[in-house]
């Protein structure tokens, strides 16, 4: 946003792929679509995939732990 700022940059369109398209949906929602022309989100990745009483959707920690496992 500070980038943004300093640039003066007006209509300016946010592009994320995979977990970039949840950095350009947090920083929508942090800091609005003042200078923002468009977002183009390819294949994004909600920013929180956990399960949690906020995220009920979410996969659960297991999930996660085989992935950490299979990688270590």
């Amino acid at each position: 946003a500070a980038l943004v700022k300093t640039l003066e940059l007006k209509n300016a369109i946010h592009v994320g792929h995979s977990t970039g398209g949840g950095e350009v949906a947090r920083y929508i929602a942090r800091h609005g679509t003042k200078r923002v022309a468009k977002a183009v989100l390819i294949g994004a990745v909600p920013p929180l995939m956990l399960k949690t009483a906020a995220n009920p959707g979410g996969l659960p920690i297991e999930a996660f732990d085989q992935i950490r496992a299979g990688v270590l």
